[in-house]
């Protein structure tokens, strides 16, 4: 084939059996395989969100340190929170995910002074065919976005790279929860919670590395 694939006038590739756009000599290239699926490469993959609006989501609090605010279409967490209450978040990683990639969760909530609240994910990966996990990793945040000066921003906070268990398959499970961890229980934090009073949030989602439109196979990538 040549360096770039030629269209016919049919707008069909020339030769037998694929061809590819952008170039294979660095990496970086959407190629067409024998059985013509479409398969991307290097710089040439995409990422996308697997959305998650909080409102909606089931929570566990037992004393009401979470609540639903319908008018808003937010999550409430106040500033007793602890790591009783949490949001639950399933994610089933789309079949058209890049294999073994790593998947970066990030919050969407509303920013309200400098202060930045303990956010906190636990997370466990569910694997088909093999034994439940039972433990969760927690991980604090790790950036955000933009920078508060005043009123109510809406900001992104990103809690950093989950990489998947080695020999991960498609319709892997990625078990979320979100908390406000205001006394520091996981000891992840430099102190306390900073942020005195509520804080509302509204979505948690999920940015995937993508490199093909689906699997070949159900079950196969």
């Amino acid at each position: 084939m040549p360096e770039h694939a030629v269209l016919d006038e049919d707008g069909k590739l020339k030769g037998n059996g694929g061809g590819h756009f952008g170039s294979k000599g660095d990496g970086d290239y959407a190629d067409f395989e024998a059985d013509g699926t479409l398969k991307f490469y290097g710089d040439s993959t995409a990422f996308r969100d697997e959305f998650g609006p909080l409102i909606g989501q089931n929570f566990t609090s037992p004393a009401s340190d979470i609540v639903t605010d319908a008018a808003e279409g937010t999550i409430t967490f106040k500033d007793s929170c602890t790591l009783a209450d949490y949001v639950s978040m399933p994610v089933q990683i789309n079949h058209d995910a890049k294999a073994q990639s790593d998947v970066y969760p990030h919050i969407h909530w509303w920013q309200t002074s400098a202060n930045i609240p303990n956010w906190l994910i636990q997370y466990r990966w569910q694997q088909n065919g093999q034994a439940k996990v039972t433990s969760w990793t927690s991980v604090k945040y790790v950036s955000h976005a933009f920078t508060y000066t005043s009123g109510t921003l809406n900001q992104i906070t990103a809690f950093g790279a989950l990489s998947p268990p080695a020999n991960t398959g498609v319709s892997v499970v990625l078990q979320l929860r979100l908390l406000r961890d205001t006394d520091n229980d996981s000891t992840l934090f430099t102190g306390l919670d900073p942020l005195a009073g509520n804080t509302s949030a509204m979505f948690f989602d999920t940015h995937i590395e993508v490199d093909m439109l689906g699997s070949h196979e159900q079950y196969t990538k």
